[in-house]
């Protein structure tokens, strides 16, 4: 059950204290950065364009977004540091036409665990010219259990949809070439997680406490 309900007009930081749901009014074009362990829910009414960098810190985090109004658009960014076993699960469902929605999932499983990444994008019938992706990359640090499913429902083929899946290490040549110019592996790791996991264009004073952990790992 949501405990918050919210409607967006502007640019906000959000620190959430409970599952909390979340109307973005029309016409509104917003950034947020949400950090937390809780249940998301996102409705955006049409013409909306929302940017959402969300960081979580090894919990679970159960996300759905519903574009229902015509022109809606959503960037979700998510990113987590996860050391145990855990489960996130982002649902997508485009209701109207002309919506578009690119979902980046980006994981960084640390420890011998399992971590599941579980993305569906859902377009129902009639709706037309729209946009559905998702992006998913999960890094293990160690000989961790990961599994990413990714999911496309399409009932409707007037549109685009595409997913990736990765599922690894980090890549030796890049190590190899941060190494070569004289920097630690340890530092040289470092660098590739910050650049995995924090998006360029992301404000690095609000996401202290995520940094902190990323200095941990």
């Amino acid at each position: 059950m949501m405990k918050m309900n919210k409607i967006i007009r502007q640019d906000e930081v959000i620190n959430l204290t409970g599952n909390s749901s979340f109307t973005v009014s029309d016409y509104v074009s917003i950034k947020l950065y949400i950090f937390g362990d809780f249940n998301v829910e996102f409705v955006l009414g049409k013409h909306s364009q929302v940017e959402v960098y969300h960081y979580n810190i090894d919990s679970d985090v159960d996300v759905s977004i519903y574009l229902r109004g015509e022109y809606a658009s959503i960037n979700y960014h998510y990113s987590i540091i996860s050391k145990n076993n855990h489960k996130i699960k982002v649902d997508v469902f485009h209701e109207a036409d002309h919506t578009i929605s690119n979902i980046y999932n980006n994981a960084i499983n640390v420890l011998n665990n399992k971590l599941i990444l579980n993305v569906t994008g859902k377009v129902f019938k009639d709706v037309n010219d729209y946009i559905c992706n998702q992006n998913n990359q999960i890094i293990n640090m160690r000989d961790g259990h990961s599994v990413i499913c990714p999911n496309l429902l399409i009932d409707s083929f007037n549109g685009n949809s595409d997913h990736s899946a990765y599922i690894g290490k980090f890549d030796q040549d890049k190590l190899f070439y941060l190494m070569s110019r004289g920097i630690s592996l340890e530092m040289s790791i470092h660098i590739l997680l910050i650049s995995f996991l924090v998006n360029d264009d992301v404000d690095r004073d609000l996401i202290g406490d995520f940094l902190l952990e990323l200095d941990k790992v």
